[in-house]
């Protein structure tokens, strides 16, 4: 069995694709499903386009509707800076989820 009891989850992935998104979706129905404690974090950005921005609304409405305040949000339009390149923010993004994640597992 790969989910193992009395473990709180952490799911991230982006949400743009449909890889992450249908993941997200999927393990985030699974983990309720089994009852399991969890919290699915994602990112999602608007300059990749408009069909993976529509990606990542249509997936965010499904793991709102599942999760709830169980979400963890990184918008990257909102720690991007204008001479950011793409590798950097997703280092920032990643440092801001690390640090999110780590003030959930201290309460």
């Amino acid at each position: 069995q790969v989910i193992e009891p009395n473990i709180c989850y952490f799911l991230v992935c982006g949400l743009g694709g449909r890889t992450g998104a249908g993941l997200a979706v999927n393990l985030t129905k699974l983990l309720i499903e089994q009852k399991k404690s969890f919290h699915t974090g994602y990112y999602t950005f608007r300059f990749e386009g408009k069909r993976r921005f529509s990606n990542a609304l249509r997936a965010f409405s499904e793991l709102e509707s599942l999760a709830g305040n169980q979400l963890i949000s990184i918008q990257l339009e909102e720690i991007r800076t204008q001479d950011m390149k793409v590798n950097e923010l997703f280092k920032k993004a990643n440092q801001c989820m690390v640090e999110r994640i780590q003030k959930l597992m201290m309460k």
